[in-house]
């Protein structure tokens, strides 16, 4: 009886081992994302794994990546990198995981990029019409041509 439980718990066991192991892949631990540069997987008791970013957050069952979060670096039109963890210490001495590159041209190491270089600016330009009226005038053999214009007054 001892050798059948001592069977079961072992099988048990290797299923829950290999189902764990096989579920890492949802991590994709691969090219810079690997655990030299912070991303790991973690087996879960649940039969799920969290996969982890190098800035401590994780997700379950999908890889983490720090630049596929909703609005990393503001608006639509500003592109984050997220920088391996050999090459992450900024000026400031602090570690940081991504940089955005801005709508303007900017960019900034380890946070978002400011409203005002994701909102477009828009001009407003006022246009006036110039109306010219040409006139002839004969006075005896002289012919005298003038022309009127109106000139917009600056602002």
């Amino acid at each position: 009886m001892l050798a059948f439980i001592f069977i079961i718990a072992t099988l048990a066991t290797n299923c829950a081992v290999s189902y764990a192991a096989s579920g890492c892949d949802a991590c994709r631990l691969r090219d810079e994302f690997v655990a030299e540069n912070g991303y790991k997987c973690f087996p879960l008791n649940n039969g799920h794994v969290a996969c982890t970013c190098p800035d401590q957050r994780y997700t379950i069952d999908k890889p983490c990546r720090i630049c596929e979060r909703n609005s990393i670096c503001g608006g639509p039109d500003n592109f984050c990198s997220e920088i391996l963890d050999s090459t992450s210490s900024g000026q400031d001495g602090n570690t940081h995981h991504f940089s955005c590159f801005c709508a303007d041209f900017s960019f900034y190491i380890g946070k978002a990029c400011p409203a005002s270089s994701t909102t477009m600016q828009t001009s407003t330009m006022t246009m006036t019409t110039t109306t010219t009226t040409p006139m002839t005038t004969t006075i005896g053999t002289t012919t005298i041509m003038t022309t009127t214009m109106a000139i917009p007054a600056q602002k």
